[in-house]
């Protein structure tokens, strides 16, 4: 993907569903302890 311009994929996963988190180590993704996700609601 790198020589067709893509550098970085990222996906938001909900830390409580195991299945999901699961999927995604084993898929070779890392988990980035130290990034937060800030929203809010309007």
């Amino acid at each position: 993907m790198g020589e067709q311009g893509c550098h970085r994929i990222t996906a938001l996963v909900e830390k409580d569903h195991p299945w999901a988190t699961g999927f995604w180590n084993a898929a070779g993704y890392q988990l980035h302890e130290s990034m937060s996700r800030y929203f809010r609601d309007i």
